[in-house]
């Protein structure tokens, strides 16, 4: 009961923590905001759920979108994964920067055009600058690009898909990336361009061939690691 969190304001904000699974495996958990302790809760603000898997204990983030002059003075913790023990520590509310030495912005004097996936979603990770989709997350895991600075989206001349990776344990790993309309569910028309093998630690320069997709306008650009519990680390991504 850290009282001294309270009132909490939600404006380009992210919810950070350390966690684990100490018998393995992987549990869902989520966050919920209330206006304050049971009964008087509303309004109210529940977080993307997030999925925590194996029993190394590594960071985990989820984005917080903005809440307006909404101020919130409870802050609850759910193990939606009934049966299984969770470690958390470190639970935090920090700024979410427009600039950062993260993967997923990057500092150059062309930064409205660099893609920006900082939001996981699905049971994805990002920790330390890698990217991660566990073994335990959903089907659809990924991460949504949210430099909205890029949108819309036009391909209609032949272009291509640039951006740098590694895979820091080394061994492949492969992605993809999905164009759709506008966020789920009004995602058609929907273009995904075809996967891409990373390999080595080595932070190098890969290309996808985008072909002309004629008058068609996206405002989602999606990124999935399609290779399960990998960290890959992705900088750079750019439509040219």
């Amino acid at each position: 009961m850290n009282g001294a969190l309270y009132p909490i304001t939600l404006k380009d904000k992210k919810l950070r923590f350390k966690a684990s699974v100490p018998e393995g495996g992987s549990a869902d958990v989520r966050f919920r905001f209330e206006f304050k302790p049971y009964p008087d809760v509303n309004p109210t603000y529940d977080a993307d759920s997030i999925t925590v898997s194996g029993d190394t204990h590594k960071e985990y983030s989820i984005n917080l979108p903005n809440q307006g002059s909404k101020t919130f003075s409870s802050l609850i913790l759910f193990i939606v994964t009934q049966d299984v023990g969770v470690t958390i520590t470190d639970v935090e509310i920090v700024d979410r920067p427009s600039n950062s030495s993260t993967p997923t912005t990057q500092t150059t004097t062309t930064a409205s055009k660099v893609a920006e996936f900082s939001e996981a979603f699905g049971g994805a990770t990002i920790a330390d600058s890698v990217f991660t989709v566990p073994n335990g997350a959903q089907s659809w895991a990924g991460f949504a690009n949210m430099n909205t600075a890029l949108y819309p989206i036009t391909i209609g001349t032949d272009k291509k898909l640039t951006f740098k990776a590694s895979v820091p344990e080394g061994g492949p790993a492969d992605v993809r990336f999905r164009f759709e309309f506008k966020p789920y569910p009004n995602v058609n028309p929907a273009y995904d361009a075809d996967s891409i093998t990373i390999t080595g630690d080595t932070h190098k320069k890969y290309s996808i061939e985008l072909p002309s997709q004629g008058s068609k306008t996206f405002s989602s650009l999606i990124l999935y690691i399609v290779t399960r519990d990998v960290g890959v680390t992705i900088t750079d991504v750019k439509i040219e």
